[in-house]
């Protein structure tokens, strides 16, 4: 099909997959050297026949060359006028001017104006899920990521429908904390004095202090949470979970850890947030390492439990929990299926120990002590319980093999 009667925008993709303006600029180029040879050729047979009309031809034969002579030269005159010579030579100048001043070709184009497609030409793509927000200012936003912050906050936020906020409600004042939210539907929280909210995997949320100081959360992982501090006067509390499913939560009061690395766990320390007005539980430790374990330490009740250790090492399925009272310890190391629980009291202590189904209890009381351990490879059920104040149990052997009998 002739170029004159295709859209422009067709005539500029043909150059550019063929050879490109390069040899329509060498024409446009000689076409104007063409007309300006026509018109040097014009002038100067015009000259010459003047001249040789007004002096070397006289008569007859003057006349007779000089009308012969005239046809050509209006022939030579009207070519070099030619409306197609001064297109071309004009659209030479223009060319040269534009295509000086274009970048190389990148790219064809998706689709022309008229050409007839199958199906919609494909949307642009868009932009990252990444936004960053300090001291209340958004400095970037793309995509479906939001962060928000206050004054002497920082928020990033990484992934899709993620969201990071640091110090924006005046009900918790405070300065220099920050969330970071990377993954897919994250939430991370800071709220208070030099809090940190930290979630690294998709579908996870953290949440350090709803006021307070130097309260952390940090998450890990798919499916879990994470929470520290839950009031303004709450200082130095700690909630972390490595793996999925799982949730660490370090409740009211100073100075409480809670911890879990594994997956489908649950750990917490501290006092009771969801009791309004209870009094604050401080230095309490709740941590798990395993699968499928629950750590208490602190109390679930309006009283103020300090001192709390629950924890499960190396354990699948195991329950640790050091009651309601002050320096109660339960342990829980190397089994699966093992319960070690230090009721409500002070100092009691109950641990299992590589055993499989064991329990150990220390009772209601004051300084009482629950020991199992279990150390068959085979399936064993060991029970020991204290109860009162000064009671002590120990279990070390299954019966079958302990020579001292039950």
């Amino acid at each position: 099909m002739n170029f004159s009667v295709l859209p422009p925008e067709v005539n500029s993709a043909r150059m550019f997959v063929g050879a490109g303006p390069g040899p329509m600029l060498s024409a446009a180029a000689a076409w104007d050297g063409l007309a300006a040879e026509l018109q040097a050729a014009a002038t100067s047979f015009s000259s010459v026949t003047s001249e040789l009309a007004g002096a070397a031809w006289q008569g007859l034969a003057s006349a007779a060359m000089a009308a012969a002579a005239a046809p050509y030269m209006g022939w030579l005159t009207a070519a070099a006028a030619q409306a197609g010579v001064a297109a071309m030579a004009g659209y030479h100048g223009c060319a040269s001017a534009v295509a000086a001043r274009l970048t190389p070709f990148q790219r064809m184009p998706q689709s022309l104006p008229g050409q007839v497609s199958a199906s919609a030409p494909a949307a642009a793509p868009a932009g990252p899920d990444i936004a960053l927000s300090m001291f209340g200012t958004t400095l970037f936003q793309s995509g479906t990521a939001h962060a928000t912050s206050g004054f002497g906050g920082v928020a990033f936020a990484f992934g899709a429908n993620s969201n990071a906020t640091a110090n924006t409600t005046t009900l918790t004042p405070g300065f220099g904390s920050f969330a970071t939210a990377v993954g897919n539907n994250n939430t991370a929280v800071a709220n208070g004095t030099l809090c940190t909210a930290t979630v690294l995997g998709n579908n996870s949320n953290a949440t350090g202090g709803f006021g307070g100081i130097g309260s952390t959360a940090f998450v890990t992982g798919d499916h879990s949470g994470a929470s520290a501090g839950f009031s303004n006067r709450d200082f130095g509390n700690v909630a972390a979970v490595s793996g999925n499913y799982s949730s660490a939560l370090a409740g009211t009061g100073n100075g409480n850890g809670a911890v879990a690395f594994g997956d489908h766990s649950s750990v917490r320390a501290g006092g009771n947030p969801a009791v309004a007005g209870s009094p604050a539980s401080n230095l309490n430790l709740a941590f798990a390492q395993g699968n499928g374990n629950i750590a208490n330490a602190g109390t679930l009740n309006p009283n103020s439990s300090n001192g709390n250790v629950a924890g499960i090492l190396l354990a699948n399925n195991g329950f640790a929990s050091s009651g309601d009272g002050n320096a109660n310890i339960a342990t829980v190391v190397a089994g699966t299926g093992n319960s070690a629980s230090a009721s409500v009291g002070n100092a009691n202590l109950a641990g299992v120990y590589a055993g499989t189904g064991g329990s150990a209890h220390a009772g209601s009381g004051n300084f009482n002590v629950a020991g199992v351990s279990g150390l068959l490879p085979f399936a064993n059920n060991l029970t020991s319980t204290a109860t009162g104040g000064f009671a002590t149990s120990f279990r070390f052997l299954p019966p079958a093999l302990d020579p001292f009998g039950p």
